[in-house]
């Protein structure tokens, strides 16, 4: 591992001087920087059993829910400088009239909190799977879908709220990894469609407020090659893709209770970078595991078979250093194509599992991601805060306590 750097190593790369080869009047009012996405203070809800689906109220009263002012003083010790916070949708789209302004309030409120502890934030609406009434593949549909529409008067709504907040202060993220139903050009066209109408709303709103959107994504890092950025003008707009390759990699360990047969659970122990030989290593023993099963069923075993081919193509794609930094630059040339500033290209999660991964291999690609965004003047933000038993970086919910490995990865001082 490289000799720790001081906090602000390398941040020159990211809040470098108002001159710029691009020009001032092209960076966004509300300037991000290293960021940290906080995914546990307004998402998911505590929610009632019952037949039908319904929210504890009020909601994210209990403690868990809070956020403590010496985390934040931490984090901004350490060296970040912006917070993604995550917000869940179900909620909001379910509240009454009556719901409504509470919940808004609350949200303000975690903002503000938020700024005033010295923080730019981002807060990025973050569909998920918990309440079955929503599903994430909804919101892509187009404009005139119900659920669309839905979702259109909550941004507008939320718009209007934080175009309140000091305006160099906060972003608004439409909307997390939009999910389709393949990666299909119509699909992406139509996701584009609902995204512009979206836009288009919240700019009639709010027409000062910084916006951030995105391409369809399968977070491989090229979800912006899809985007014409000419749909989104002003100055106040960032462009956001997520980097998670190889996912044979990133997403060792992880345990599909939908899918038991996922390639995860056959491809483990694998290191980055990885050469030739390490990867008939990695195949060999995935086919092994699977052997192991002894699966009757034919069209059991070939889709774990079609599971264990995509993840070791995966992997042979992006296998070194120099792999990675390829989808970085085919960034910067989209970027570059369509005049769009660099430092409006935000990296929007990157992160490692921690179980079953050797700690060396994911320093070596965090680290090799974190410095691709930095050298091509792109900001960025780790995923997540919590749940160290996945990506998180706090390794102790009740001390606070950071770990060191994934702050030296991401160029930040710690004591």
């Amino acid at each position: 591992m490289r000799k720790l750097k001081g906090p602000f190593a390398g941040l020159v790369a990211i809040v470098i001087s108002a001159v710029t080869a691009y020009g001032t009047e092209l960076l966004p009012e509300a300037r991000v920087g290293r960021g940290i996405s906080i995914h546990g203070v307004m998402n998911w809800p505590q929610m009632t059993r019952g037949p039908q689906p319904s929210y504890v109220w009020p909601p994210f009263a209990a403690a868990p829910y809070a956020l403590r002012q010496d985390k934040l003083a931490r984090l901004k010790q350490v060296g970040f400088d912006t917070v993604r916070l995550t917000v869940g949708l179900g909620i909001f789209l379910s509240a009454n009239a009556e719901q409504r302004p509470e919940l808004d309030a609350i949200m303000v409120d975690r903002v503000s909190q938020l700024i005033a502890a010295g923080f730019t934030v981002i807060v990025d609406f973050h569909p998920t799977s918990q309440d079955p009434r929503f599903p994430p593949v909804a919101f892509t549909r187009g404009p005139g879908q119900p659920l669309v529409d839905a979702f259109r008067e909550v941004l507008m709504r939320t718009a209007a709220n934080l175009s309140r907040l000091p305006r160099d202060k906060v972003v608004l993220e439409i909307l997390n990894e939009p999910t389709t139903n393949n990666w299909s050009e119509s699909e992406i066209a139509l996701w584009q469609l609902a995204q512009k109408s979206y836009f288009d709303s919240i700019r009639s709103i709010a027409p000062e407020l910084t916006v951030m959107v995105t391409g369809c994504c399968n977070c491989c890092g090229l979800e912006l090659m899809a985007l014409d950025p000419s749909n989104y003008p002003g100055r106040n707009v960032y462009f956001t893709f997520h980097f998670y390759s190889p996912h044979g990699f990133t997403q060792q360990g992880a345990f599909d209770r939908s899918d038991i047969l996922a390639s995860t659970r056959f491809v483990n122990n694998v290191p980055f970078p990885l050469d030739s030989i390490g990867l008939a290593d990695v195949e060999g023993r995935a086919r092994a595991g699977l052997e192991a099963e002894k699966i009757g069923d034919l069209q059991t075993r070939l889709r774990a078979e079609h599971g264990i081919d995509v993840a070791v193509s995966d992997l042979r794609q992006f296998s070194s250093v120099a792999d990675i930094e390829r989808v970085f630059d085919k960034n910067l040339d989209w970027a570059r194509t369509y005049g769009v500033s660099p430092q409006r290209v935000f990296l929007g999660e990157f992160g490692v599992m921690r179980p079953n991964v050797d700690p060396k291999s994911r320093y070596n690609w965090l680290e090799t991601v974190r410095e691709a965004a930095e050298r091509r003047q792109m900001p960025w933000a780790y995923w997540s805060l919590e749940q160290p038993e996945f990506m998180g970086l706090e390794l102790n919910r009740s001390t606070g306590e950071l770990d060191p490995l994934t702050l030296d990865a991401l160029g930040m001082t710690h004591h």
